[in-house]
């Protein structure tokens, strides 16, 4: 599972998020956002990721303040191609996807729903394997306007404004180079919310370091979400049609 789909997977299923509050540093000399968006793509080794241009990755997550739990499996296709599907113990399974044009959800909760608006614009940039690199493609611009400290670790805060219209923010270790949080307002059915993700523990999967654990910290309940495995072998593009019911919406 790769960073940008996280963002997705929580707005689905929270209605309330946690945000961020740091206050802009002074008096201090801030690296360039660009070098740090570099130097984090160089660590976990993007451009084979690019060059591969499938993943797929399969795991759980568990919210353990509501005490459930299931499992999780994505499948992302260059350029902007990506499917999910979570099997949540007493509810049912979650799925939601991109397949270029068409943003969706399914879910037990709501049934089957066409994403709009700022909501699919969303889906849109974490879609895109350009994401990972924030590619210029997608970002209108980026500065480092802060250095922090969160969760026990130090990083520099990076603000991006992306061409889409959003406004998000990025922390990189200051040791390692790792992007180890996400900042941003997750726009989903419910509104506008404001999220935190933090990103730990990576590892290689083939040649390609991926964070395997996540952890989205919402009004006193988390949502973990841990890799098992992850492959990079061409995906069927059957696998990122629309289902029948989105079908089924798109032509009314």
């Amino acid at each position: 599972m790769s960073n940008r789909t996280t963002a997705t997977t929580a707005s689905l299923i929270f209605a309330a998020a946690a945000a961020l509050a740091a206050s802009p540093a002074t008096g201090q000399d801030l690296p360039d956002a660009h070098d740090l968006v570099a130097r984090h793509a160089e660590a976990v080794n993007a451009r084979r990721l690019n060059e591969r241009g499938f993943i797929h990755t399969h795991g759980t997550f568990s919210i353990p303040g509501m005490g459930t739990s299931g499992e999780l499996d994505v499948l992302q296709a260059a350029p902007n191609r990506m499917a999910m599907k979570m099997s949540m113990q007493g509810l049912g399974e979650i799925r939601s996807g991109f397949d270029g044009t068409v943003g969706w959800s399914v879910n037990p909760m709501e049934g089957p729903r066409l994403m709009q608006g700022p909501e699919l614009l969303q889906l849109q940039d974490e879609a895109d394997f350009g994401v990972n690199t924030r590619d210029s493609a997608l970002i209108a611009s980026m500065k480092t306007i802060d250095r922090i400290e969160l969760e026990g670790r130090t990083c520099y805060k990076v603000e991006l404004q992306w061409k889409s219209g959003r406004t998000t923010y990025d922390c990189y270790d200051t040791e390692t180079g790792l992007l180890t949080a996400a900042m941003y307002k997750a726009h989903t059915a419910m509104g506008a919310l404001d999220a935190l993700v933090l990103y730990q523990d990576y590892r290689d999967f083939e040649g390609v370091r991926l964070a395997t654990s996540s952890i989205q910290k919402v009004f006193g309940q988390q949502l973990v979400m841990t890799i098992a495995w992850a492959r990079f072998d061409p995906i069927d593009s059957a696998a990122f049609e629309l289902p029948a019911e989105i079908k089924a919406l798109v032509t009314r």
